[in-house]
């Protein structure tokens, strides 16, 4: 106890205040504060020192409110300072009148606030109904004389944090005071517009709401207001987060109360509150899931306390429901939730969720928990930051069955869930079959297809309010491969159910859609094709004939009403329009006729609407679409007559004359819509005079003019001579307009192409033309350097080019100069410009007359030449290009395998033959990207195909759509260099040893460099093959043998089989010409038995057996019996790797070379290893790291071997791989008929080529084996490597068909690693789990016994008694439960396997192979 304690203690309380005033007047605030707080006494009667202390705390405020800046560590310092403002912020906690003076002031200051401002920080209608409520009639205290302060926005946050401080002494000191007007303010301003001031107030509602919450059980009034007006900012601030932060922590508060009000729990029964809390439970910001997290988990906890209810024992909404009756199955379904939630939404890891993965889909089946709320653990998952959680929530959510339940919550479907399933990664495509040569599969797309058919069909009846739904979200897409899926999956409904569904609001949707730019030709023509398919079924009860009509016209005007880009599906409309739809409608139309031409042409010409009168509007409309060859214009009453007329006019108009400006009306109207009408009457060619049209333009010369100048010509100039004259007068006319009139560069390009496809119709160019093109050549290209690119004319100027300069330029290098200078401007400003970006085949054309055969052959003849500098620029250029885009590559290799085949004989210089392998190989190598949307171009066009063959049999001309495959790329390269002289190839493998760094790579290698390398490989290795069988390889040597020390740190699985191959294929041709030991030998046996280096000794033993094994035949027994010696000493090696890699060498050396060892102690040893290996097997065989795999060192050396076969068949899938099937495919397609120089050993003629080798490969392998009539059910078995083992004993004992749920496992690699390529061979069928007992009972009307594998107390002994039926049917069963008990009653008789172990129970492979192998001993 301190003096000032015990000396207080004997003060009476007369003294005590005298003190205390006396301090406070003296300015001590800090003893008078200690005195308050010890003694308790109250200083309210002496007005005065209130007074003084008030107006003490006012200045103060007024000194705080008016600094500039303030954070929240200054507030906080108020508390811990003793300063003057410190301890009378503390006196007013301490003296209650002190504090009823500051709560009037401060009601008055908010109250003046919120008045003065109401119009800037609350929305009228809000406040009138709201706000309004809680403010109006707050009571002042008229003894009080307060001056409230005017506050602007940063004050008033100032002040609430004032009041906060405050506050937080009373919370201190337990001294919560009753309700005041003020939090009627505090609640109101929750609700403003300013989110500094809303934050602060709920911040300060902290500390005020224990009160509030009294009062409102208190006050059914003050509680009603309250929540009317909470209620009204929850639903309403979805689209402001601060708003809805506020209100969840208010909610919070409110639930974890000791109470809830009446108004509360109304509110918690109601839709709009569980709406919101969903939304919070799935929103972007983690801080608001767990607030609402934390909500649900304390209505949870109430719900489940019987001692609490929630007003009823039931308690039912449309998004949460709850049974008292059933309290404890509830809350176990709702807790199991909110962990799944956790783990989702809060947790984000990916292991854990992988372990909750089918709980999570069972939410979907809980008949306690509503269907959104699993969607909203979906919706969390794929908002992850985490790109693995993204993908695997992708994978998961497209496996769920039941597609009903995405219909639960349009809204989060369309903001969300199917959004986060457009990602273009992916969308990558494959190869649906793998012999075929384009990626024509999306397996990403068929699934977003099947999503979106999946939820329509699970709709019902509310299939129009889903359509609109799915729709929307197809507008928002931007990836155009997305856009077509999904609508493939909604015309695919359309079409199965058969509904006629298109209401208003769908075809307004389909409008909007209609507006879509497309980046390719295909990508436009399939969605159209998709939405105009869709239009058939429209609803003719809810639509009219008009808002139908409208949405065609849209489209039409989309497409610039241009007949070069009315789509496919437009030109077949009228296949399904005209006569089916709105048949008893189309009066209706007449009412909207009259407005819009196109409008009323496509009624006409469509719907067989009449019309009588035709405006010139109209005639044009007509003259477009009746250019369609399938549109029958003789029935379009009085059209002809109209089109005669129109006609005639135009004959007279060409006949010679001097033409005035009113006689060319009628051409400018109509255009170049009736030019391929009138060209085709008798006696109109002789009768159009160009000149005179030529002179006409260029004396009134508009844009206009000209354009149909150049159409005009076009039809009826043939075979005359240029005049020359004219066009250079037009070409100056041209140019004083654009000056004149500040011409834009694309009205600008528009007039160019006209000039120049103009002067095209001229061709061939005389050569007294030349110079003069030239020079408007030349002004023109300056434009271009001066960054006035123009697409379309720089098009026709680079086809003019090649007119002007058709001679020989090689023969005249300055004229060759000047021509490749002029086609670098063009082509830099190509590569340059974005205008381009999409226009393909413009930057194809210009390549094409880059790399033209003389330019290619300039290049290569002159080492010094500017030709060839340039050229190696482009190619890296066009390289890079290639990386995301289709084509480039596979032009690029086309210009040099046609410069190649036809100089082939010419090329001999070695500067020349290095420049050509260096551009050969930088192109072979070159990487492209995986996930390239152009690549989607195939496939679209396949979808296209099957998914509308009526109008389109493009699968034959794929090649213009969308061009070759890029592998052709590749196999151009390799052909090139095939068909090439023996000099190329040397080059080709010198350039490879020394400057291709084939020995040497980067630690940190990333993986196009990977990839370069393992290509750079197969060439060599394809270059040995060829060349061995022409000269000798000893000048290689030393590159050999860095080949193999560099096999240490070799990090490429890939190379290092390459690497391995290119040592083991020289050191056998070396060793058969020499038979006797070399240094390599001894280099590779030094190798063997270092086992400081495990990889090195592993690469030589397999380079080794290799060998021996290609020679076994004739076969060295020095070389063997050394490689002996070694293999069983590394078959007990300390090291690992090496232990097991020349163990499991064993059991493939054993059986090719037992009876070649003339030693039995050497065969001894050998076989005790071989069957110490053969014990140490796994009972799966299954492939194990380390294992010897191993390949035929000649026989696998083929095209198809080298690029890929091998590579895989010992690691698995790699980078590349071009199998037997696409070399053929490729050769056949190109009719080449090369010979290529890869012979096999073992055959006798010398012609055999590798083509050859491909055929007999693939006939070898298409050999069909004897079939027994059995049936093999295995869809119940869902794990791949079991079904991997069913598939290869299946094929192995010669089983007619066996199914498995689903076909897609055998891309697994579990699947592979057991089957191995048993799925090529073996009939499969897919029978999902559903459709077993339909598929069964089809069997059995064929005339199957059906057979269940199963232990029952019917089944009968599988034993040699047994005799099974020809035509038998085994069902087999899961490897946990047996065959369940619906299909029990569908078989005929069940077969058990008699077991004698203490384990019952045997793995399914197992099982399978008895009972199937019992029946084939007695039917094969």
């Amino acid at each position: 106890m301190s003096a000032n304690t015990i000396l207080l203690k004997y003060l009476p309380l007369e003294k005590q205040s005298e003190l205390t005033q006396q301090l406070i007047a003296d300015g001590d605030l800090q003893q008078a504060l200690e005195i308050i707080t010890i003694t308790g006494i109250d200083l309210s009667t002496n007005v005065q020192l209130i007074n003084h202390l008030f107006e003490k705390i006012i200045n103060q405020i007024d000194g705080f409110l008016s600094q500039k800046s303030h954070s929240d560590k200054t507030i906080q310092e108020l508390l811990s300072q003793d300063n003057e403002f410190s301890l009378l912020l503390k006196f007013i906690s301490s003296v209650s009148a002190l504090r009823c003076k500051l709560d009037q002031f401060a009601l008055q200051t908010i109250s003046n606030y919120i008045e003065t401002n109401k119009q800037t920080i609350f929305d009228n209608e809000f406040y009138e109904n709201f706000v309004k409520s809680l403010v109006s009639n707050i009571s002042y205290d008229d003894t009080e004389s307060l001056s409230p302060k005017q506050l602007n926005d940063f004050q008033l946050v100032l002040f609430l944090r004032l009041l906060e401080t405050i506050y937080i002494l009373d919370e201190n000191k337990d001294n919560k005071t009753v309700s005041v007007p003020t939090d009627n303010l505090l609640i109101a301003l929750l609700g403003c517009d300013t989110e500094s001031i809303a934050l602060q107030s709920s911040q300060l509602i902290r500390w005020r709401f224990f009160t509030i919450n009294q009062y409102c059980h208190s006050s059914p009034e003050f509680s009603n207001n309250i929540w009317s007006y909470l209620t009204e900012i929850f639903k309403n601030s979805h689209t402001c987060n601060w708003k809805l932060k506020i209100s969840l922590i208010f909610l919070l508060r409110s639930v974890s109360s000791d109470s809830l009000t009446t108004y509360l729990i109304q509110f918690i029964h109601s839709d709009d509150f569980w709406i919101g809390i969903q939304f919070a439970l799935k929103h972007d910001i983690i801080e608001y899931r767990k607030i609402a997290l934390s909500i649900v988990k304390k209505i949870i906890e109430r719900l489940s306390s019987s001692d609490i209810p929630l007003m009823s024992d039931t308690f039912t909404s449309t998004y949460f429901c709850w049974d008292h009756k059933k309290k404890r199955e509830y809350e176990l379904s709702w807790n199991k939730y909110i962990t799944l939630y956790e783990i989702v939404a809060l947790d984000t890891n990916l292991e854990e969720i992988k372990k909750v993965r089918k709980d999570i889909n069972n939410l979907f089946n809980n008949s306690l928990i509503s269907e959104s709320w699993g969607l909203i653990v979906y919706s969390t998952g794929l908002k992850s930051f985490m790109r693995t959680i993204k993908e695997y929530m992708v994978s998961s959510m497209l496996e769920i069955k039941n597609k009903s339940v995405f219909s639960s919550n349009l809204p989060l479907l369309r903001s969300t869930l199917l959004p986060s399933l457009m990602d273009i990664t992916y969308f990558k495509s494959c190869r649906e079959n793998p012999c075929s040569l384009d990626d024509n599969y999306c397996p990403h797309g068929k699934l977003i297809s099947d999503l979106f058919y999946g939820i329509l069909a699970a709709s019902n009846d509310n299939d129009s309010h889903v359509l609109s739904t799915l729709l929307e979200t197809i507008i928002d897409i931007d990836f155009i491969a997305a856009k077509i899926y999904c609508c493939d999956g909604i015309y695919k409904y359309l079409i199965n159910s058969k509904k006629q569904i298109l209401s208003p609001t769908h075809l307004s949707l389909i409008t909007e859609l209609f507006k879509t730019e497309c980046n390719a030709s295909i990508f436009k023509t399939t969605l159209m094709t998709y939405l105009f398919s869709m239009l058939k079924f429209v609803n003719e009860q809810e639509s009219s004939p008009t808002q139908w009509v409208r949405c065609i016209v849209s489209h039409l005007k989309c497409c610039d009403c241009s007949a070069n880009n009315l789509d496919k599906c437009t030109r077949h409309f009228h296949l399904f329009a005209m006569g089916e739809i709105f048949e008893n409608q189309k009066e209706s139309l007449h009412k909207d006729l009259g407005v819009d031409a196109m409008f009323d042409a496509v009624c006409m010409i469509y719907l067989n609407v009449r019309l009588n009168e035709y405006s010139e509007e109209l005639q044009d409309s007509l003259l477009l679409l009746t250019q369609d060859p399938l549109v029958n214009s003789s029935n379009i009453v009085g059209w002809n007559s109209v089109n005669e007329a129109i006609e005639k006019n135009i004959i007279n108009l060409l006949k010679p004359t001097t033409l005035e400006q009113d006689d060319m009306d009628i051409f400018y109207r109509y255009g170049s819509t009736i030019i391929s009408r009138t060209c085709t009457l008798p006696n109109v060619n002789h009768l159009f005079d160009y000149q005179t049209f030529l002179a006409y333009t260029v004396k009134y010369f508009s844009p206009e003019k000209l354009e149909f100048l150049n159409v005009m010509c076009s039809s009826y100039s043939s075979g005359r001579l240029l005049p020359t004259d004219g066009i250079k007068q037009l070409y100056n006319v041209i140019s004083k307009y654009c000056i004149d009139n500040t011409v834009n560069n694309v009205e600008k390009d528009k007039m160019y192409t006209n000039l120049f496809s103009f002067i095209l119709l001229f061709s061939p160019i005389e050569e007294k033309s030349r110079d003069f093109l030239n020079e408007i050549a030349l002004s023109f290209l300056r434009n271009i350097n001066e960054n006035n690119f123009c697409y379309s004319s720089c098009r026709k100027l680079v086809h003019l080019f090649d007119l002007i300069w058709c001679v020989d330029k090689s023969a005249n290098p300055d004229l060759h100069i000047k021509y490749i200078d002029m086609i670098s401007t063009i082509w830099n400003a190509v590569i340059d410009n974005p205008v381009t970006q999409s226009k393909t085949n413009f930057q194809f054309y210009v390549m094409s007359c880059i790399f033209s055969n003389q330019n290619l052959f300039i290049a290569y003849s002159d080492s010094k030449s500017l030709t060839r500098g340039i050229l190696e620029s482009y190619i890296k250029q066009i390289c890079a290009l290639a990386y995301n885009h289709t084509g480039f590559l596979r032009r690029l290799s086309a210009y040099f395998y046609s410069f190649m085949d036809r100089y082939k004989q010419k090329l001999t210089n070695p500067s020349g033959l290095s420049w050509l392998s260096s551009c050969l190989i930088s192109i072979f190598v070159q990487e492209q990207s995986e996930q390239n949307i152009f690549k989607l171009t195939a496939v679209t066009t396949y979808l296209y195909d099957h998914t509308f063959p009526e109008y389109t049999k493009s699968c034959q001309n794929n090649d213009k759509t969308h061009g070759k495959s890029e592998v052709y790329s590749k196999l151009l390269i390799i052909s090139s260099i095939l068909e090439s002289k023996p000099e190329f190839q040397r080059t080709c493998i010198n350039f490879l040893v020394d400057e291709g760094h084939m020995t040497s790579h980067n630690s940190n290698e990333e993986a196009s460099e990977e990839k370069a390398r393992i290509l750079k490989w197969q060439l060599q290795l394809m270059l040995l093959r060829v060349l061995s069988k022409k000269e000798s390889l000893c000048d290689m040597k030393d590159f050999i043998k860095q080949t193999l020390q560099s096999l240490e740190t070799e990090n490429s699985t890939d190379v290092r089989v390459c690497k391995e191959w290119t040592i083991a294929y020289y050191f056998a041709c070396e060793y058969i010409k020499c038979d006797y030991s070399t240094d390599l030998e001894d280099l590779l046996f030094s190798s063997l038995t270092d086992h400081s280096k495990p990889f090195l000794v592993v690469s030589a033993e397999r380079i080794l057996f290799l060998v021996l094994k290609a020679q076994s035949k004739s076969i060295s027994k020095v070389l063997l019996n050394r490689f002996i010696s070694v293999l069983v000493s590394n078959a007990t090696s300390n090291k690992p790797l090496v232990r097991h890699f020349s163990n499991s060498l064993i059991l493939l050396f054993w059986p090719i070379f037992k009876n070649k060892l003339q030693t039995h102690n050497m065969k001894d040893i050998l076989e005790n290893l071989f069957h110490n290996a053969q014990n140490g097997q796994t009972g799966e065989k299954k492939a194990r790291a380390g294992d010897a795999k191993v390949w035929e060192l000649f026989e696998d050396l083929t095209l198809s071997g080298i690029f890929g076969y091998v590579t895989e068949k010992i690691n698995g899938p790699g980078h590349l791989q071009i199998s037997a099937y696409v070399f053929h495919t490729f050769y056949n397609s190109q009719k080449f008929d090369i010979p290529l120089p890869i012979e096999q050993p073992h055959q006798v003629s010398s012609t055999t080529t590798m083509f050859n080798k491909i055929k007999e490969e693939d006939e070898t392998l298409l050999k069909r084996v004897e079939r027994s009539d059995l049936i093999v059910v295995a869809s119940l078995v869902d794990k791949p490597f079991n079904l991997g083992g069913i598939c290869r004993l299946c094929d192995v004992l010669g089983a007619k068909v066996v199914t498995m749920q689903d076909l897609k496992v055998v891309n697994h690699p579990q699947f592979k690693n057991v089957a191995l390529s048993s799925d090529q061979w073996m009939p499969m069928e897919e029978v999902p789990i559903d459709s077993i007992a339909e598929y069964m009972q089809k069997k059995k009307v064929e005339g199957y016994t059906l057979i269940g594998l199963e232990q029952t107390d019917k089944s009968i002994r599988l034993d040699e008694k047994y005799n099974f039926p020809t035509k038998s049917l085994i069902l087999l069963g899961t490897e946990a439960y047996g065959i369940p008990g619906p299909l029990l009653g569908e078989l005929d008789l069940c077969l058990e396997i008699q077991q004698h172990g203490v384990i019952r129970s045997m793995n399914i492979q197992t099982a399978t192979a008895v009972i199937v192998h019992s029946y084939t001993i007695q039917h094969l």
